[in-house]
């Protein structure tokens, strides 16, 4: 067996990430093991209540209800550690996604369990500005945009393959999208449905709404605040011929679709220009919005799916990504498609 990982994260592959490390032969303590209950505003102790109404209508501040969620994350993540700290464990390494979320105080005891620990930041610098305090307590501090890599100096570093595929014989439709709505994939979403209307394509979005919005499905598009854990999502995507992606506003990372595409050897349609400059690009399996012909579209998804050779698969594996996380010698590394650029 090899050695034991403390796993960090807060986001909804925390399952799929621990569970897919330990069939690699590590040991993996997760520190988000159970989930943390916030009290909605109506619960609110009646001090705290009439707190969120001086500052909302005096101060004119409507972050408490934020700031006392943030307490209660901080207390609880400081008596899980303590815990763990008590138990006496050792690790080989201990991975963050996400180190920004953090207060010091933890990443400092936390330094203290491992002689390695390293952040994983997927999603934008823009809105996780505090990992640049932090560089001095990490080890490496890996992202996943390329832009943030050269301008931050951080490690390049792309999501990854979570799974090996059993190949779905079924195909219920030709696209389909799960993400969380914003009002900037509201838009693209609804002009994609009609392009695709236009060109006889089967579509089904997913779009998850906060539950003050309405839940309502028109047409080809969902809005719900279900969740989805991650074997439905790819349920939903092998049961298609082709992924959605849509890049979030804050960053140009390849989002997972990308890599579950990959390993599913489905196609991929995405407005993220920036896929163009990686080295499993492939025009008959990427099709670009605003690059590519929309007229191509429907024999894009009708053609078949040309093979990635298999080194180039392995590389994007979750082994090698955990290999460049834990910096051992038969590692494979995954170059920075800007390397080459003027940033």
């Amino acid at each position: 067996m090899r050695g034991n990982v403390l796993f960090f994260s807060t986001n909804s592959l925390n399952a799929t990430f621990s569970s897919e490390i330990e069939k690699l032969g590590y040991g993996v303590t997760v520190f988000h093991n159970e989930k943390i209950i916030y009290p909605e505003v109506k619960n609110f102790s009646f001090i705290d209540k009439l707190k969120n109404i001086y500052y909302r209508i005096i101060k004119k501040d409507t972050s408490f209800p934020h700031k006392k969620q943030k307490k209660i994350f901080n207390n609880w993540v400081i008596n899980r550690l303590e815990s763990i700290i008590k138990e006496g464990e050792r690790y080989e390494a201990i991975i963050f996604f996400r180190g920004d979320l953090y207060e010091r105080e933890v990443l400092l005891k936390c330094k203290r369990l491992s002689h390695r620990m390293v952040s994983f930041q997927a999603d934008g610098i823009s809105v996780s500005q505090r990992i640049l305090e932090y560089r001095d307590i990490f080890d490496d501090v890996f992202c996943f945009d390329p832009d943030d890599a050269i301008k931050y100096n951080f490690k390049f570093l792309t999501n990854c393959i979570l799974f090996t595929d059993v190949k779905e014989k079924i195909t219920e439709r030709d696209v389909f999208y799960l993400g969380t709505s914003t009002y900037e994939r509201e838009e693209c979403v609804m002009k994609l449905e009609n392009l695709f209307v236009k060109n006889n394509i089967s579509f089904k979005a997913i779009l998850n709404i906060n539950k003050y919005k309405e839940e309502k499905t028109v047409n080809s598009i969902e809005h719900t605040y279900r969740f989805f854990d991650y074997c439905k999502v790819l349920e939903y995507e092998k049961k298609s011929k082709c992924i959605l992606d849509l890049v979030h506003t804050n960053h140009n990372g390849l989002s997972f679709r990308f890599f579950e595409a990959m390993e599913m050897q489905k196609k991929i349609i995405t407005n993220n220009v920036e896929v163009k400059k990686y080295d499993f690009y492939n025009k008959n399996n990427i099709f670009i919005i605003g690059l590519d012909d929309e007229k191509t579209l429907f024999y894009f998804i009708n053609s078949p799916y040309e093979k990635l050779d298999e080194d180039m698969i392995l590389k994007y594996r979750l082994e090698n990504w955990l290999n460049i996380v834990l910096d051992t010698e038969n590692k494979i590394e995954i170059e920075n498609p800007l390397n080459d650029e003027k940033i």
